[in-house]
């Protein structure tokens, strides 16, 4: 009776790769191995999927919010990716 976890979709994995490539390209292998197996706990360590996601978050902040801090449509996008990336399962 494990968890399932949601993989990643290959939109996903395009999104960041673009946010890798631009803010940490010295991270684009493990956006490479998530692409030829898109389920983030058996594709990356637990010390992997944090810094994947450290950059992904700092991209949120950046440009995922509204001026009212609320998430855009980018935002949500990255919010989920990021929930995908660090859930464990």
């Amino acid at each position: 009776m494990g968890h399932q976890q949601l993989s990643l979709s290959e939109s996903d994995i395009e999104t960041i790769r673009q946010v890798i490539a631009r803010r940490a390209p010295d991270l684009l292998p493990l956006v490479e191995r998530l692409a030829s197996f898109p389920l983030p706990s058996l594709a990356l360590s637990d010390e992997e999927a944090h810094e994947l996601s450290l950059v992904l978050y700092d991209e949120f902040v950046e440009n995922g919010l509204e001026e009212n801090y609320e998430p855009n449509e980018y935002g949500r996008k990255l919010d989920t990716i990021i929930g995908r990336v660090v859930f464990r399962g």
